[in-house]
């Protein structure tokens, strides 16, 4: 996967629209918002395509819309995600909501249990593909 300063460095070297000029800190500044708002962007990725699009891959969990579990606790050598819980087993599901809702179900656990979900949803405007990005404003040395 190409890094993000190759990303934006191709990004930058294309032809541009109108002329760029910025003092090397400003385009410094610029630089670092953009890592600050891309890298995220660019882990989630990364994590959404090892887990649920490399059926191949050694961190592949299941595919889209179908729930995944791990049958062991994990060790240093797993690295699906930063720092699991060792002594906890997990079950992913990376949901594609675009076309319609999704039901997930499970089957009755025999006997009691304890369970914990967690649901990570984008805001509405990045969902209906409302969202822009940010302005994205150089950072006077003295606030860094």
């Amino acid at each position: 996967m190409p890094s993000l300063l190759g990303v934006l460095t191709l990004a930058l070297s294309g032809p541009s629209q109108g002329a760029f000029s910025a003092t090397a800190e400003q385009a410094r500044g610029i630089a670092k918002l953009a890592y600050l708002y891309g890298f995220p962007v660019v882990e989630m990725y990364k994590t959404l395509y090892t887990q649920a699009v490399d059926q191949e891959g050694p961190n592949f969990k299941a595919p889209f819309n179908r729930i995944g579990g791990t049958a062991q606790v994990f060790s240093p050598t797993d690295t699906a995600f930063v720092t699991p819980h060792s002594d906890t087993p997990y079950s992913f599901a990376w949901l594609d909501l675009r076309a319609e809702p999704q039901v997930l179900s499970l089957p009755a656990p025999d006997g009691s249990f304890y369970g914990v979900l967690r649901i990570y949803l984008p805001k509405p405007d990045v969902s209906n593909g409302q969202w822009k990005m940010p302005l994205l404003t150089p950072v006077a040395p003295e606030q860094q």
